[in-house]
């Protein structure tokens, strides 16, 4: 069962090494947290302990 995920750990390597590429080439469009997610992901409140960097 080595074997297989060898492979595929290969494969997805090869991936993020071309899809980097592309990104530092500007070849890929690349999306902002807030394009992505909108505010749904943002917590109203920071927990306690916890301040905004803005």
């Amino acid at each position: 069962m080595e074997k297989p995920y060898e492979e595929m750990d290969s494969a997805w390597a090869e991936e993020a090494v071309q899809r980097a590429r592309a990104c530092d080439e500007g070849r890929m469009k690349t999306l902002t947290f807030e394009e992505v997610f909108g505010n749904q992901c943002l917590p109203r409140e920071l927990p306690e302990g916890i301040e905004n960097d803005e």
